[in-house]
């Protein structure tokens, strides 16, 4: 399939909207859109792929989590001719701002239009840019297949060995995608937005994603902040699912839950009883925040300070449960555990191939 590949540097949804609307006025058929906010996010994506067209805000973060940059569109530029033996340059490169005075000091390199929310200026030159593109006869081949888009790294390695273990006859229908750097639930959020604006088909049927969030609050106001963005029933809702990591797939939560005790969960507490303790004998726990704990007062007659081993087992709870009450993955060891799970047997992923088979049911992926 010969797709039109756009890399988008931006963090406003609202302009990438109006992005993707004059992208599709343009180009017929799938378009491959990916997305990245900062100048390191953008280098490390272009290492690994090319593209017809980049379309980029120019005052931006040098890496994400650190402030606007006036500079960023320079040093984005800089970095990418600096980097020629090792990043795909983009065949056009277009810088899209709002600031008139950043327009400046980019001859020779790129076209820089001024974007005005109430104009179609910009979207009209735009457009001309991307006829140009469609004629050029050097086309980038990428297949557009259903994908999950989840928030790190370590989470893409454990799914794909579930993937591996529990429906090897399914490789090669989908994708799960995440994201070196600045990862996290509003990465998941940006890329189904601009998967749902894209509206690719394939026989005439819209081609789903799934994003998928820990169930924690960054997780959840990503969830909500999509449902509320996206009009129900519309041609966009056809075209994405959004799942969260839920106690629902793990037995253990599911009696801790019973018991009257909730927490947010993410991933890696989808985890059996073996991998946990495994976990806890190589030092990759930390104390759970017991203020992020729910009590079920007409269940348990338990008060949040008086949470602690003694207190759970005197309550009912098992080893087990009492262990994933108190005790989470260590942020700083998750790419050890995410490795440990990967070499570990397919009982110890059973939990993660329910959320797996959920995943796949939601892209009307048989297996």
């Amino acid at each position: 399939m010969n797709n039109i590949n756009v890399l988008v540097v931006d963090d406003d949804l609202t302009k990438i909207a109006k992005i993707i609307e004059a992208i599709k006025d343009v180009v017929e058929g799938a378009i491959s859109i990916d997305h990245a906010t900062s100048v390191k996010q953008a280098i490390e994506i272009l290492k690994d792929k090319a593209y017809h067209l980049m379309v980029t805000d120019l005052n931006m973060p040098l890496r994400e989590g650190e402030i606007e940059n006036v500079n960023g569109g320079r040093a984005l530029i800089k970095n990418i001719y600096r980097q020629t033996n090792v990043v795909n340059v983009p065949m056009y490169i277009v810088g899209l701002t709002q600031f008139e005075d950043l327009k400046q000091g980019f001859n020779g390199y790129w076209k820089i239009l001024f974007y005005d929310s109430t104009s179609n200026d910009w979207k009209l030159k735009l457009k001309g840019i991307l006829n140009h593109v469609k004629l050029v006869k050097t086309y980038l081949r990428t297949e557009i297949i259903e994908t999950i888009f989840v928030e790190g790294d370590t989470d893409n390695t454990v799914l794909n060995k579930v993937l591996k273990l529990y429906y090897a006859e399914i490789i090669g229908k989908l994708r799960i995608e995440s994201v070196e750097y600045g990862g996290g639930a509003d990465w998941v959020e940006r890329q189904v937005f601009i998967w749902a604006k894209s509206l690719n088909l394939r026989d005439r049927d819209y081609i789903k994603c799934v994003g998928l969030f820990d169930n924690d609050k960054s997780g959840l106001d990503s969830f909500d902040r999509l449902t509320d963005s996206i009009i129900a029933n519309s041609a966009e809702d056809k075209t994405f699912a959004l799942l969260k990591t839920s106690y629902k797939y793990s037995t253990i939560l599911k009696s801790i839950k019973s018991k009257g005790i909730v927490f947010p969960t993410v991933l890696e507490d989808l985890s059996t009883m073996q991998s946990f303790i495994d976990a806890k004998n190589n030092g990759w726990l930390i104390s759970r925040n017991l203020r992020s704990l729910t009590i079920n007062s007409e269940v348990l007659n338990l008060a949040i300070g008086d949470v602690n081993y003694d207190s759970l087992k005197n309550a009912g709870f098992k080893e087990d449960e009492i262990i994933f009450v108190l005790y989470k993955v260590n942020d700083e060891y998750k790419t050890d555990y995410a490795q440990y799970l990967k070499n570990t047997n397919k009982e110890n992923l059973l939990f993660y191939s329910y959320l797996l088979k959920d995943c796949l049911e939601k892209l009307r992926i048989t297996m």
